[in-house]
């Protein structure tokens, strides 16, 4: 089963149900700017959570997932997709309101506060002012101000990482520091970085480099684009959300030219759609409501 970070409204009936069976409200405050991530496994929607953003500050909202996917971990990796939202929208800190799941959340980073420790513009918000609002418990965590790392790893680090580092790289547009690397070095791959240049992406000074160069750094979020990799890949210092999508491999294509080449192209296009869903999924624009 393959888990990915997606936007939940694009699924919005998912994510009514979810929202209902969570005996949560969807957020009602229209001159809010609001921003939607979640978890998708084999394109079913499990898991979402809400940000809405006050200036500097984020109201943690929606935190739903499927009950038959409880229990396994999913709504870790959910908070860590939220927390990459935070960071990529610059935001200083995340609050919180809940009735029952004050333990998860501080297994997960969050602390509790007093509520007359609250920020003015939370404790104006719509959910402060609910029922549930005044009863639950108030949480709060710090938003590191540095900018998240996102690693992409392969066999070889020639190709298929590669090509998701650029695209990566560019749908972020400077947001968040991109790295890839393999579990062995086998040098650019020329296919690669020709199909690329056909599409205005320049690798030619990227380098092949092995995982255990970035052993120093703590990775936020950790993408492994083929089975080998994931199946071998070492264990990696720090907290990151790992996600798998097990790409073609154009570099093992035989044939003609025309062949290679279409080999390529499709593993560069299936390539930078998954970054752009994945880009726009960690950093969404700004969506007011959910879909009727």
């Amino acid at each position: 089963m393959e888990l990915s970070v997606i936007s939940p409204l694009e699924q919005p009936e998912a994510l009514r149900k979810f929202i209902w069976e969570a005996g949560l409200r969807f957020p009602e405050q229209p001159d809010t700017p609001l921003f939607w991530t979640g978890l998708s496994l084999n394109d079913r929607l499990i898991a979402c959570a809400a940000i809405e953003v006050y200036e500097n500050d984020g109201l943690l909202r929606s935190v739903a997932v499927a009950k038959e996917y409880r229990g396994k971990s999913y709504g870790a990796a959910l908070l860590k997709a939220a927390v990459i939202l935070a960071r990529l929208k610059k935001l200083r800190s995340l609050y919180l309101f809940t009735e029952n799941a004050k333990d998860f959340f501080e297994q997960h980073g969050f602390k509790p506060m007093e509520r007359t420790q609250l920020p003015a513009n939370i404790t104006s918000s719509e959910q402060a002012a609910q029922e549930c609002g005044i009863q639950a418990h108030v949480m709060y965590r710090a938003v590191p101000e540095s900018p998240p790392l996102f690693l992409v790893l392969c066999t070889g680090n020639s190709c298929r990482s590669q090509m998701a580092h650029a695209y990566l790289a560019k749908y972020l547009a400077g947001r968040g520091s991109v790295y890839s690397a393999g579990v062995e070095t086998h040098g650019l791959n020329p296919g690669a970085v020709s199909i690329l240049m056909e599409d205005g992406l320049d690798i030619t000074q990227h380098t092949s480099n092995h995982v255990d160069e970035y052993g120093h750094l703590r990775f936020d979020f950790i993408l492994t684009v083929c089975d080998h990799a994931r199946e071998t890949c070492p264990w990696i210092p720090g907290n990151a959300l790992r996600i798998h999508h097990n790409f073609s491999d154009p570099s093992k294509v035989k044939g003609s030219h025309e062949e290679v080449h279409s080999a390529f192209l499709r593993t560069r296009e299936e390539i930078s759609s998954f970054c752009r869903k994945l880009a726009e999924a960690l950093n969404p624009d700004d969506k007011q409501s959910i879909p009727q």
